[in-house]
């Protein structure tokens, strides 16, 4: 991946290259075509000052960044290098923008998490009598579900049903991630069981949402039937299960998919995977398990695993255990708040109140 990175971005370099000789061939009139490929390696390279200067020389020739395709990818480079205001100045300048241009802006907007932006350019958009394409609803959908408001997704939702791309999987998948993180799991069901041809990211989705409302039966429902359907769970989907047995107590079963991973998909278990499994057994009070996890991981250097661990020792009260955990966090972030919260009440509940006024003194000392 490493090598790849390096690759293009000598290529990207030696395109730099080539269009500076282009400039100075006073023959030659470079295109807009020209401009947009140059422009989009900016894009690639972050590179704003080049993309500026690109956007000069645009303005100097007898082209005009009000042509439709060059604005566009202007709007485009400098929203993602950084510099949304000037993306606004450019687009805000122009005398016809189209849905295109519309949808990079308020997909800049989302990106950067400026949902309520993006929400009233939607709004903006329309009262100009630009309907919106599958791509705005999705990003604007994406921008309800950040803000949690859902009264204005269901009404781009409405939006989507008269536009009739309701079915496009883009489309269904993000109005049912929408729902999901809006707690109205019934409205994603809805979405869900409308769509013909679902991928894993819909039955990602599903699982994931009963998961994370503590619906540990429905999301192994939706995980079964995915695989009925000749669908292979990914990575994504058994983060969502081993969520949904976190705290179930069914830490047999969460076991025995975790195993499944590697021996019949064939999937490496990444630190959150791990990490769940640490949440499965500490709070099932299998701490042998616990450590064993944590023992076969390649890094153990990580706050969250050592966090994870620490929350169960909470639970059951393992002051010895629980102060390696807590040891071991410290070394790597004596600032970590939840660790001497956590560290404190485990003291506490088992009479030692010196140690804990000792863990508090330590919080207050790396807080200030």
């Amino acid at each position: 991946m490493e090598l790849s990175h390096h690759m293009e971005k000598g290529y990207y370099i030696h395109g730099f290259s080539l269009y500076g000789e282009m400039q100075r061939n006073q023959y030659l009139k470079l295109s807009p075509y020209t401009y947009v490929a140059m422009l989009k390696a900016c894009i690639a390279l972050k590179d704003v000052k080049m993309g500026s200067s690109i956007h000069a020389e645009i303005c100097r020739t007898s082209l005009s960044d009000s042509d439709i395709f060059i604005a566009t990818t202007l709007v485009d480079m400098y929203s993602k290098c950084g510099c949304p205001f000037k993306a606004e100045e450019v687009f805000f300048t122009l005398p016809y923008r189209d849905v295109v241009l519309w949808t990079v802006l308020i997909a800049a907007h989302v990106e950067r998490g400026h949902d309520e932006e993006a929400i009233v350019c939607i709004q903006t958009m329309q009262d100009e009598d630009v309907s919106p394409d599958a791509f705005t609803y999705v990003c604007g959908l994406r921008a309800c579900s950040s803000l949690g408001a859902i009264e204005k997704g269901q009404e781009i939702h409405s939006q989507i049903v008269v536009k009739g791309v309701e079915c496009e999987l883009l489309v269904a998948n993000t109005l049912m991630d929408m729902y999901v993180k809006s707690g109205e799991l019934h409205l994603a069901k809805g979405v869900f069981d409308e769509i013909k041809n679902h991928n894993a990211v819909s039955w990602n989705t599903m699982v994931g949402g009963y998961a994370k409302q503590g619906q540990g039966h429905e999301a192994m429902t939706y995980f079964e039937k995915m695989q009925r359907k000749g669908l292979s769970p990914d990575e994504v989907t058994f983060l969502c299960v081993l969520g949904a047995f976190s705290n179930s107590g069914l830490s047999d079963e969460a076991e025995m998919l975790f195993g499944d991973m590697s021996r019949t998909y064939g999937l490496t278990p990444c630190i959150q995977h791990n990490i769940w499994m640490i949440v499965v057994f500490g709070y099932g009070g299998h701490f042998d398990k616990a450590i064993s996890v944590i023992k076969v991981m390649p890094c153990t250097d990580c706050l969250a695993v050592w966090v994870a661990l620490l929350g169960a020792c909470r639970k059951w009260g393992n002051v010895m255990l629980g102060t390696v955990a807590f040891d071991q966090i410290t070394q790597l972030d004596c600032t970590c708040a939840t660790a001497y919260v956590l560290m404190c009440s485990i003291f506490a509940s088992a009479g030692m109140h010196e140690d804990a006024e000792n863990v508090e003194t330590m919080r207050l000392k790396y807080a200030s």
